[in-house]
């Protein structure tokens, strides 16, 4: 089986918004639901969980009943940073005794235009290799700095900016957090690399972007007027 995990649990610092940004409507849909619809659509998608804050449970139930979700397995309570809300995720998932080799999905809510095609080469390549991350090529130079001082530029044909999902059978990415769970990393690509697994790389999208700030919500309003 496949499953998809959701992750809403954030509140939204850098945003001038009263709710975090995965309830603001986009075009009088919640955000949340852009991807939440999508991996629904998505055949090869058997269950979701979604990881979110306990006062929005009864929100999100109500906004899937409204869109028509069916795949909705559970909704998770978040943890206090993003490992501690996949961390519960998994052992929701461990408790319901899931095979080792089904594979799991981990994906921000907060990179609402997730492709079908995205999905599709995540499961298909995890299904080869075991562990999955999706990445788009970087078009600036980067530099390393030290305050105002800069080192060398890093060599850009090796450089990828990593997106979500990510995604991973059962077995490794259970091991990789039970093992791994206490170090400070920044996504679940990181936890496994730390048990010594190698992750392959499928394409992403330059619309799979993360909503992180007010002019995010302008360009995603954008994208979707266009697209009509």
């Amino acid at each position: 089986m496949n499953f998809a995990i959701i992750l809403a649990g954030g509140i939204s610092s850098r945003m001038n918004s009263n709710i975090p940004k995965q309830y603001i409507k986009i075009n009088d849909k919640p955000m949340i639901m852009y991807s939440i619809e999508t991996f629904q659509k998505n055949s090869q998608i058997d269950r979701i969980i979604v990881v979110a804050k306990d006062q929005y449970h009864e929100t999100i139930k109500s906004y899937c009943s409204k869109y028509g979700i069916t795949k909705l397995d559970n909704i998770v309570s978040s943890g206090s940073s993003r490992q501690n809300s996949v961390n519960n995720a998994l052992s929701y998932l461990k408790e319901k005794k899931i095979s080792e080799d089904d594979i799991v999905l981990i994906h921000d809510s907060a990179r609402p235009l997730v492709s079908q095609k995205i999905i599709d080469d995540n499961i298909s390549e995890c299904m080869k290799t075991g562990s999955v991350v999706t990445a788009v090529s970087v078009n600036d130079t980067i530099f390393i700095s030290d305050g105002c001082k800069v080192d060398a530029p890093l060599e850009r044909s090796k450089l990828k900016a990593s997106q979500t999902p990510q995604t991973f059978t059962f077995k490794i990415i259970l091991d990789a957090y039970e093992k791994n769970l206490d170090e400070s990393v920044t996504d679940d690509v990181q936890m496994v690399l730390k048990n010594g697994i190698s992750v392959s790389i499928v394409d992403g999208d330059k619309n799979n972007f993360k909503i992180t700030t007010d002019n995010d919500i302008l360009l995603l309003k954008n994208i979707l007027d266009s697209s009509k």
